[in-house]
């Protein structure tokens, strides 16, 4: 009989504007990181270490919004340096996707202020008390 699959602990959206956000998925452990991990690639990598990653797509949801991908994060893991980490990760695609250069002064301050909202928008999330749950270590 196939193993069942592992259930995050947690989930939630982080909008990065009115029409487009990024899932965030926290899972116990490793295990259901790596789950997450194979199960967009059967052929993926094999990463035995794995306790966060950011997985990039273009899809709309039911609602119409853009969906830019999801982060995973093992619940142990998370820390100011891994989301800030991940969230880099969505800042890139995001900044490659809208045509946003780096090294244009006009875009600087719309990047710094985007890297602003979504770790606050985060970290305000993963604080509410009915998460609770997911803080292993407070």
């Amino acid at each position: 009989m196939p193993k069942k699959p592992l259930r995050p602990l947690a989930r939630t959206k982080i909008a990065i504007n009115r029409t487009s956000y990024v899932n965030v998925c926290v899972w116990n452990d490793e295990r259901g990181v790596r789950q997450a991990w194979y199960k967009g690639d059967r052929k993926a990598k094999k990463h035995e270490n794995v306790f966060a990653f950011f997985g990039w797509l273009w899809t709309r949801s039911h609602d119409g919004k853009k969906i830019i991908g999801d982060i995973h994060l093992g619940a142990a893991y998370i820390g100011s340096g891994v989301v800030a980490h991940e969230i880099q990760h969505v800042i890139l695609r995001w900044c490659q996707s809208a045509g946003w250069n780096f090294e244009d002064e006009k875009y600087q301050e719309p990047i710094a202020e985007l890297a602003e909202k979504l770790t606050r928008r985060f970290w305000t999330w993963y604080w509410k008390p009915e998460n609770k749950k997911i803080k292993l270590f407070s």
